[in-house]
């Protein structure tokens, strides 16, 4: 199941180790000016995220098939166990005692196979495949929305919505399919605890309650504010030195190192994301079979709106949802996930399809 040979090293996708190495040395960075010991402790989490990269990237991605069930039934039962654990007065995490573990980033990667697996089975069976996808990811969303955890609620109905749209669905289903993202989003919204509905709302004017729920955005747009082109210097971002920052290691770490490296800083790290993307997108449409596509579409939908999601909350522009920044949000359930996907990608980058590859050159 694991191939080494001549053939995929000379396929392997070594811009994206590059790029990976890259924005991991950031996030690094980026933590030892705010706090070293949490640096410490995600250089740990990285080491062992680049091993799981390594090993998804010569294991043959199509055996995924043979697990995906498994692998579902395992991450469900754990989201399950979630919700009577408790680690820092939430149900998120479960404590392993030398480090806690947060299943619902896991559940992104068991949700997007699970998909491509429907979708690559069922074929041209619209409705069958709408049917089983839709169960499957509703059973995921309400276990993580009950935790609670909006964000990630959001996720999954967003991947679901982006990768059954990519079957080329007849249009009457796609309308369908588009008005019932939609009362689903208006019915979740009703749900929703109070201080949920506030995070939503006060981006839409923080200073009416600047103390309250409006301040860790107006504190976070100040961060980025005060960065200006090139930003205070490293280990001068007097925000998180100060404490006004909250969350600087996880929700708003994009502002701290908004405020030090500025608006060039920022520049680069989007284009290192940039290129991830296309290299994901890219390795899409070479892919052998409907089935690394799916998981490639899934993975970029999740990728990009991770992106603009934390670094639209920082400047203010989008809700606060305490999305993650990839690999620049302190974490480990994050980095294992996302180095998993970029492995996964990298093997269906290496078994890609060669003439398809000439089409897409310019990827």
């Amino acid at each position: 199941m694991i191939e080494l040979n001549m053939n995929s090293l000379r396929d392997f996708d070594w811009i994206s180790l590059i790029i990976l190495l890259s924005i991991m040395a950031i996030g690094v960075i980026n933590l030892t000016s705010i706090d070293v010991h949490f640096a410490k402790k995600q250089v740990i989490f990285d080491i062992t995220a680049l091993v799981f990269f390594f090993v998804f990237s010569f294991f043959d991605y199509r055996n995924l098939k043979y697990i995906t069930e498994i692998f579902y039934v395992v991450i469900l039962l754990l989201l399950m166990g979630v919700l009577v654990t408790h680690v820092n007065g939430s149900s998120r995490w479960i404590n392993l005692k030398f480090f806690s573990v947060q299943p619902s980033e896991f559940a992104k990667l068991a949700l997007i196979i699970f998909i491509a697996k429907i979708l690559n089975l069922v074929g041209n069976k619209e409705y069958l495949s709408i049917i089983l996808t839709t169960v499957g990811t509703l059973v995921y969303t309400g276990l993580v929305f009950i935790e609670p955890d909006l964000g990630t609620s959001i996720e999954f109905i967003l991947i679901w919505f982006f990768m059954v749209i990519f079957m080329n669905f007849d249009w009457k289903i796609s309308v369908s399919i588009i008005i019932f993202f939609i009362l689903v989003s208006i019915v979740g919204f009703e749900f929703m605890k109070d201080y949920q509905k506030a995070r939503i709302l006060a981006f839409l004017n923080p200073y009416e309650d600047p103390y309250g729920r409006g301040y860790n955005v107006i504190q976070s747009m100040r961060s980025v504010g005060s960065g200006g082109l090139i930003g205070l210097g490293y280990k001068n971002g007097i925000m998180h030195i100060l404490k006004f920052l909250p969350e600087a290691h996880t929700d708003f770490a994009f502002a701290s190192f908004s405020e030090e490296f500025g608006f060039f800083g920022i520049v680069g790290l989007m284009s290192l994301y940039l290129i991830q993307l296309f290299r994901i997108l890219k390795t899409a449409f070479v892919s052998r079979d409907s089935f690394g596509f799916f998981i490639a579409i899934g993975f970029f939908i999740l990728y990009l709106f991770q992106i603009l999601e934390n670094a639209g909350m920082n400047m203010g522009i989008l809700p606060v949802t305490g999305i993650p920044l990839p690999f620049i949000t302190y974490g480990g359930s994050s980095a294992l996930v996302y180095s998993t996907f970029f492995g996964i990608i990298n093997s269906i980058y290496i078994r890609k399809d060669s003439m398809l590859m000439d089409k897409y050159a310019l990827f």
